[in-house]
């Protein structure tokens, strides 16, 4: 039961650091990039996030996974 309550004190201030930390990151993106930022970060991100994961498993698909698993990824060519 003790080791219960240091795994809540220790999830209550890493959620109380978490939540400063979003504060404060929204402050800095607010003051430095203006009133839309935060705005102008999460359209960014709709379109980045989706194609950057798209081009990491291109990659994998492509390069990573036949040479770990060829029976299953068989190798592309280069052309």
């Amino acid at each position: 039961d003790g080791h219960m309550v240091v795994f809540r004190r220790a999830l209550s201030v890493s959620a109380a650091g978490g939540a400063a930390c979003l504060a404060g990151g929204y402050i800095w993106a607010k003051n430095a990039m203006g009133e839309d930022a935060l705005a102008r970060i999460v359209k960014f991100d709709k379109v980045a996030v989706p194609a950057i994961i798209e081009y990491k498993w291109v990659e994998a698909k492509c390069e990573k996974l036949p040479r770990i698993l060829p029976q299953l990824f068989p190798p592309v060519s280069e052309e």
